[in-house]
């Protein structure tokens, strides 16, 4: 009887440590990183990764399994979130979700349009999720990665990966026939890869057609003999006749009177002597020979 009563105690110790244990498990527990992004609306961290969106005078969750971080500009009251891979904007004053969780990507509002991803093509809408901008312009297969409007205008791709930029209403304003555009406020700076950048303004005339990006100086080692020593000794110096010049990470060979020798098909370029030079293909891996006229002697592996 004793031991009938002693293994029942048992089983019912067991299942309440059972009991215990599950409820711990599946209790989710705040942990104490929160990050504030407004006077009232805070994210915390729970303890499986995930964030919660919460206000912080009432304690309640606004928005539950957040699964990556904002983006958040500090002009705009919207901000975007993540939630089941999906992004959407939610208002980091009230914690209301203003955009639901549809899209694959989302930028950060500038301008009063935001880029977003539908179907691998990126469109704009405004702060009431309506399409200001269609979904035209591709995500993939180019190297752009930010979407977001500075001055009214916008870096974005055609249909052929080719580069450009809009307006605010869509437009072309720099035509997409350039692999690299950087734009400042007066002007734009465009090429295509192996060639010279341009300086373009916005009414699409060119105002400069060579612009590079940086001159470097040309190294060498140069063999002498030690007068002291009587020993053959070696220096580097600097080329007087020839220097490296870079267009968008790319390098060419000029000389001292600021003529191209070499248009910027190289990834770099090094001195062997004072008139031949050692030049890396772009594959970053293959080598030529070329010598002061920007002519190749030979190629090696």
């Amino acid at each position: 009887m004793k031991k009938n009563l002693s293994c029942a105690l048992t089983s019912v110790l067991m299942l309440a440590i059972t009991v215990v244990l599950i409820a711990g498990c599946d209790k989710k527990k705040e942990s104490t990183h929160e990050e504030e992004l407004s006077e009232r609306i805070s994210t915390v961290r729970m303890d499986d990764g995930t964030y919660n969106l919460v206000n912080t005078e009432t304690g309640k969750t606004l928005i539950k399994d957040i699964d990556v971080d904002w983006v958040q500009t500090g002009r705009d009251s919207l901000a975007v979130f993540s939630q089941d891979k999906k992004r959407g904007y939610f208002n980091v004053n009230t914690g209301e979700i203003i955009i639901e969780p549809t899209y694959k990507h989302a930028w950060v509002f500038s301008e009063g349009l935001a880029g977003v991803v539908k179907d691998d093509m990126i469109g704009f809408i405004n702060p009431q999720g309506e399409v200001v901008i269609d979904f035209r312009f591709p995500y993939r297969g180019n190297s752009l990665t930010s979407f977001v409007f500075h001055d009214g205008r916008c870096v974005v791709a055609d249909a052929n990966q080719k580069i450009g930029a809009i307006d605010t209403l869509g437009n072309w304003i720099v035509q997409p026939n350039y692999d690299h555009v950087i734009l400042t406020k007066d002007y734009a700076v465009v090429s295509v890869t192996g060639e010279f950048n341009k300086q373009l303004s916005y009414d699409g005339r060119v105002i400069l057609d060579c612009v590079i990006d940086n001159i470097l100086d040309i190294y060498y080692d140069k063999s002498y003999i030690n007068l002291q020593t009587g020993c053959p000794s070696e220096e580097r110096v600097a080329s007087n006749e020839f220097f490296e010049y870079k267009v968008s990470g790319r390098s060419g060979l000029m000389n001292d009177k600021g003529e191209f020798i070499t248009k910027p098909i190289y990834t770099t370029i090094y001195g062997l002597g004072p008139h031949l030079f050692r030049a890396i293909l772009l594959d970053g891996h293959s080598e030529v020979l070329i010598n002061e006229r920007g002519q190749v002697l030979s190629k090696m592996k």
